[in-house]
């Protein structure tokens, strides 16, 4: 740092925005000078405030391991550190760096390794690099330069990820005195220094003229004060001080181990080496590359910006006539290259905290949190301009009323890597690269215009919750390359990270489970937790398995999930794939798994996959549950669009408290049921179940019993929702005690089940054996005989191949049932209603009854492909809605559909219980005649108290099934005959 200054001008507090000359005006080399910082400060932290504190446009400094795995390297290219652009046009050795001559041997290697940029401002002037030189001039030198010297660095560490190096970098530079901040890079000394005048002596007799104090020189100078060693166990060091910036630099060989030849003689004798001056020995630290390199110290070199400094005692200093220095010890002779000889004036002794007069400048200074030793930065210095014309005064002034932190020299550091060493092996290996990247604008397109990061960096910076977690507090997106993103424990999301966007750039974004997956992946790879605009895009999702237990045979029990939210705002899933594919047997599993409050949740273009259907596996696509621990389950302004679902027990299966639901144009195929939505609060709905599966084959109201068990799967939800409760309380804390007494809890218990006893009274009075309703062949019409019951008289059953719709009179409560064939409904149980899940779906009822007050369904089914799978086992559904009898009165839209199921067991739509619904434009197939020994199912089904149905242009193979029946009758010639009109 040798540069002659005048004065330094530049003062940050300051916060000037430009140096403004004035006509007539002297202008000084400061006025330049701090010009050329405003400048250079501003462009530095815009950099700063766009890129951050580090980072690379082209993956450059990344650090890697030589062949043979004996050295670290680091790549060439660009990186933006301290808001300074660097460069490294090749690869180098940390063990031999071309731009740092004089670097430490380093220690032999053992654990692991930060491998670090340290970046030092240097100056330089034409002794050191001669093509500076303006011979013209004929001897005196001009401006310097300044340069930021590379060094990098490898310090021991015991972290294993970015940011527990970044970590352990701020305490390394805490142990060492220094100040490391994160957000600049910038490392700094934590050693301040006072300048303090010193008092006026007191006059000697009346007619003495009063003295003055402070500067005692007759010349305008600047100080430099640079501390050299300091002990701090005694608090005792030493430094050096000099007139002129200490910025006299002179060009040596070594001609005897103590003795220096000068190659030029110094300007003048006021300035060459004398007794009882300090000089300091220098080094090459970088070699420019070019000079006459002819004779011994010839080229152009930069000098180390301290070396070893030595007081010239009695018979020692400069010998004009030899151009020789006797120095009182030995140096090491640099040859060919040259040393460097810079002249102080003393060395000083000091302590810490206490005052020490620097010689007969009639000045004192005070330094304050002396530099450690083995500090990785470099030596601090002050500087300060003294004017005779006013001695008390010190410029900048500042340095009068407070300590302050050194002038320099300004150094700025960054991990760029971690290694490992092996000692058996006998080899580095990396273990982090963490060389933040990111895009140029000029390169982003498609939306890629975040922090971009491939699985080296993600792995580099600690792991994507390590991205994740320095990102939060606001909104934020993170753009995957593709690649194998392996994690070590589930992602998790919370309030923090509210508006986040998690993406993949492309396709090919695989996250899943690192080795074997611990029991944390019990909630899949991504777990969200009460978040807010969330938005997770393009990410292949491999679904971890996690074993749960053995069942009786020794066999495993496993569960699988892709995502897991708990409670959310505005979540986007979209474009991604989430694969169900290392199911056992015996599985419990869904692409995403959701619970709580939930609103705002748009899942579009997704595929939830497993590659084929494991018999016995309970696999979801989406699973949105109510259970006793997470009874508040509410599900409103939901958006299911445009995903597929492939080789799964559901496509969609909801127990919650519904609201506003649109699931449009979704494939699904290979499953057993496609779209089940049933609310939570389902008490009453479960009570006319339970009437429903005590009925006999072959009783009046067989056919009610059997619609109503076509769409309502109660063993379905029940053994969802018990599967996923031991799983979801380990996610949740435990219910705290019901809000409600026992007593109320009852009362709840018996108003449902009252409830559900009136609404089959109501809807299925009829106890005439089935076969008697039933008196026409297909394709024939004829009238049916009176209910044993006394109700009134149905209307005509009209039978086709295609549909039997059961039409009574406006003043009737019930419609007369009918069914495809009289041999297949008698010959067979009226209903497969599981009473055992019925107790289950009780106890969730009667929780989220008391959890939270219900929505207002409002369910919109539309546009939708869904082709089931043959199944020997119990028959799915296609589209199902099961809302609340005496809950809030809920409507469905269905329209536009094509579902196809495997057979008569299965019904393609059932609706039960909406209070309006309309089914247009639909069409529902069933492919085969049902199983024997299974119950029938007519191919749509819809069961109401309301009489708010539209059941109109729909293709329906070979039978539906509607109550109420339509109620109304208009004539063809108007448009009333093709719509329901009240």
């Amino acid at each position: 740092m040798t540069i002659d200054r005048a004065r330094n001008s530049y003062d940050a507090s300051r916060d000037w925005r430009s140096v403004l000359a004035q006509q007539g005006r002297v202008t000084l080399e400061a006025d330049v000078n701090e010009q050329a910082t405003i400048t250079g400060e501003e462009r530095r932290r815009e950099a700063i405030d766009v890129i951050g504190p580090v980072g690379s446009p082209d993956g450059g400094y990344q650090v890697s391991v030589n062949a043979a795995g004996t050295d670290v390297q680091v790549g060439p290219g660009t990186l933006y550190l301290g808001g300074w652009r660097l460069t490294l046009p090749a690869t180098i050795a940390t063990a031999a760096q071309p731009a740092w001559l004089d670097m430490p041997a380093w220690p032999a290697p053992a654990g692991n390794q930060s491998i670090a940029l340290l970046v030092t401002e240097q100056t330089a002037i034409a002794v050191e690099d001669t093509a500076l030189q303006e011979v013209a001039l004929g001897g005196p030198d001009s401006a310097g330069r300044l340069r930021l010297l590379q060094h990098v660095l490898r310090l021991p560490t015991a972290a294993g990820t970015c940011l527990d190096a970044a970590t352990a970098l701020a305490a390394y530079a805490a142990a060492n005195g220094q100040t490391w901040n994160p957000a600049t890079c910038q490392l700094t000394s934590n050693a301040t220094l006072l300048v303090t005048p010193a008092a006026a002596p007191a006059a000697t007799g009346p007619c003495d003229p009063p003295a003055q104090g402070g500067y005692l020189g007759a010349d305008n100078q600047m100080i430099r004060v640079a501390v050299t060693a300091f002990d701090p166990a005694t608090g005792q060091g030493k430094l050096v001080w000099g007139w002129n910036n200490a910025s006299f630099l002179y060009r040596a060989t070594v001609a005897q181990p103590n003795v220096l030849n000068f190659l030029a003689d110094p300007v003048d004798p006021d300035h060459q080496p004398q007794q009882g001056q300090a000089v300091e020995i220098l080094h090459c630290t970088v070699d420019l590359g070019d000079g006459d390199r002819s004779t011994s110290g010839g080229g152009n070199f930069i000098a180390a910006g301290s070396g070893v400094v030595m007081t010239l005692a009695a018979g020692q200093g400069y010998d004009s006539a030899s151009r020789q220095l006797t120095l009182p010890g030995t140096v090491a002779s640099d040859a060919p290259r040259p040393l460097f000889v810079r002249l102080w004036q003393a060395e000083v002794a000091f302590t810490a905290n206490t005052p020490v007069i620097l010689g007969g400048t009639g000045l004192s200074v005070t330094i304050a949190n002396p530099p450690q030793p083995g500090a990785i930065g470099g030596r601090p210095f002050w500087q300060f301009a003294v004017r005779p014309s006013t001695p008390a005064q010190v410029y900048p002034q500042r340095y009068l009323t407070a300590p302050q932190p050194p002038d320099g020299p300004r150094q700025f550091l960054a991990t760029l890597g971690v290694v490992g060493w092996s000692a058996a092996a006998g080899k580095f290996s990396l273990i982090a690269d963490c060389v933040p990247p990111f895009l140029p604008l000029t390169r982003q397109s498609g939306g890629c215009c975040a922090v971009v990061l491939g699985p080296a960096e993600v792995a580099g910076r600690g792991g994507l919750q390590a991205v994740v977690d320095a990102l939060a507090g606001g909104p934020a997106v993170v753009s995957l390359r593709p690649g194998t993103y392996a994690l070590a424990a589930p992602l998790m999301l919370g309030p923090k990270h509210a508006g986040l966007v998690l993406e993949g750039c492309s396709g090919g974004v695989i996250l899943q489970a690192a080795g074997t997956p611990s029991t944390a992946f019990l909630f899949g790879l991504i777990v969200l937790q009460n978040v807010t605009g969330i938005t997770l895009r393009r990410l292949d999702l491999q679904a971890p398995s996690v074993a749960l237990s053995q069942d009786a045979n020794n066999a495993a029990v496993t569960a699988l999930t892709g995502i897991t939210v708990s409670g959310a705002q505005s979540l986007v899933v979209e474009d991604c794939i989430v694969q169900l594919d290392k199911a056992s047997i015996y599985a419990l599993g869904s692409g995403i798994l959701a619970l709580g409050a939930l609103s705002g949740i748009i899942i579009r273009r997704t595929r939830f996959a497993a590659t084929a259907a494991a018999p016995g596996a309970e696999l979801f696509g989406v699973l949105v549950v109510a259970t006793g621990a997470s009874a508040a389950t509410t599900l409103d302004d939901v958006q299911i669009t445009d995903c597929r679902f492939q080789n799964l027990l559901a496509g969609v299966l909801t127990i919650a408290q519904l609201g506003l639901i649109r699931c449009s144009g979704n494939v699904v195929t290979g499953c057993t049921t496609g779209f089940y939505f049933a609310e939570a609060n389902l008490g009453a709905t479960n009570s006319f179940a339970r009437q429903a599966q005590q009925v006999q084959a072959g009783a009046g109201n067989a056919a009610v019993a059997q619609a109503v068990g076509a769409g309502y799967k109660a063993s379905l939800l029940a053994d969802a929702a018990q599967k996923t409760a031991p799983i979801i309380a380990k996610l949740i804390p435990a219910p705290t005690a019901p809000a409600v007494s026992t007593v109320a809890q009852q009362a709840l218990a018996t108003q449902a089940a009252t409830r559900g006893q009136i609404s089959w009274t109501k809807l299925a009075p009829v106890t005439v054996p089935l076969a008697a309703t039933v008196a026409t062949a297909p394709g024939a019409t004829g009238a049916a005989p009176q209910a044993a019951t006394g109700a009134a008289p149905p209307a005509a059953i009209a039978v086709t191949p295609q549909m039997m719709v059961a039409a009574a009179p406006p003043a009737a409560t019930a419609a007369t049932p009918q069914a495809t064939t009289a041999t297949a409904v008698t010959t067979v149980a009226a209903t497969q209603i599981d009473p055992v899940a019925l107790n289950a779906i009780d106890a969730i009822a009667l929780a989220a009854e008391t959890a939270a007050p219900p929505l207002t369904p409002a369910l919109r089914i539309d546009a939708n492909e869904v082709t089931l799978a043959a199944t020997g086992g119990t028959p799915g559904v296609g589209l199902a809605v099961v809302l609340a009898l005496g809950g809030q009165p809920g409507s469905v839209l269905v329209g536009g559909n094509r579902v196809v199921v495997p057979d008569g067991n299965t019904a393609a739509c059932a609706l039960l219980f909406p209070l309006a619904a309309t089914v247009t434009g639909n069409l529902f197939s069933q492919l085969a005649a049902g199983r024997a020994g299974v119950p029938a199912a007519a191919s749509l089904v819809v069961v109401a108290e309301s009489g708010l149905l539209e059941v109109a242009g729909n293709v329906i193979h070979p039978s539906s099934y509607v109550l109420p029946a339509r109620a109304t009758t208009a004539a063809t010639g108007s448009w009333e005959f093709l719509n329901t009109v009240l």
